[in-house]
């Protein structure tokens, strides 16, 4: 399975943290499981494939033609047959209400919601443009053209939700409330307030589930497992403390899901 990705033109940077495109060249007549981590994004999903379904511990939904993906605080699988190609934009936090104003981040945690129910018939005229061109760098172009056109005249890139976000990617998550509220001068009663309402879960959350992420790909990605520099790079009280971190962000225990992450990584080809 192939998976390349671009990143976006400077214009739209501060919304969005990637362009991807997974294929498969076989066609798949087994269902393959891939287990997906919690995460701080949300993402325009173009299916080009075969339908596929995305499952949470207690509820499933099947993919189709276009779909906008909310936050995932809960960790997931997708069972991918068939025919596989898959386009997709990567939004940073509720960056999505920016394009897509039919369809709030704050709704969509956990969630998953068909393009068309928030922008009508224009879902298929992107499908389809998406779905001509060839190249991921093509299909990519008539992406951010449409993204271009209706990014807000005036951009809300000085909103206090905006900065705090801001802070906690730039960070990796390796930050704190207090650093937060310090910097911004808001109290924590408000900044609380204002990501319930942006992105429907709290800064602490958020924070946490950006560090966990961090962690787990740096560990993903050292052949030599030091668990407690990680441990201690992660800003982790204890071992225990990232364990409750990594079963409740992967829903696996720490060994189990660093093997299943280490073999997806050599399934997929990445470029960029």
């Amino acid at each position: 399975m192939k998976y390349s990705q671009l990143d976006p033109c400077p214009a739209l940077e501060p919304y969005i943290e990637r362009y991807y495109l997974l294929e498969e060249e076989k066609y798949l007549f087994s269902e393959i499981e891939i287990n997906c981590r919690s995460n701080c994004y949300t993402a325009l999903v173009l299916n080009f494939g075969d339908n596929y379904r995305t499952k949470y511990e207690n509820f499933e939904i099947e993919m189709t033609k276009t779909m906008l993906s909310g936050l995932s605080t809960l960790p997931y699988s997708l069972f991918i047959k068939g025919k596989v190609c898959q386009f997709g934009v990567v939004f940073k936090g509720a960056a999505t209400d920016y394009f897509f104003k039919n369809c709030h981040v704050a709704q969509l945690v956990n969630k998953r919601v068909d393009l068309e129910k928030c922008i009508g018939s224009e879902a298929e005229i992107i499908w389809n443009e998406v779905n001509e061109a060839i190249e991921l760098a093509e299909k990519v172009e008539i992406i951010e053209g449409y993204l271009l056109q209706k990014l807000n005249a005036n951009p809300v890139l000085d909103s206090l939700f905006y900065k705090a976000a801001t802070m906690i990617y730039n960070k990796h998550g390796m930050i704190t409330i207090e650093t937060i509220i310090n910097t911004l001068g808001v109290s924590d009663r408000h900044l609380r307030r204002v990501f319930k309402e942006s992105l429907g879960i709290s800064p602490k959350l958020f924070i946490r589930i950006k560090r966990f992420n961090y962690v787990h790909y740096m560990m993903t990605n050292d052949e030599k497992i030091n668990w407690h520099e990680f441990i201690d790079e992660g800003g982790y009280y204890d071992q225990a403390h990232f364990i409750k971190d990594f079963i409740e962000f992967c829903g696996k225990a720490p060994s189990a899901q660093l093997l299943k992450s280490r073999l997806l990584t050599e399934l997929w080809e990445t470029e960029k």
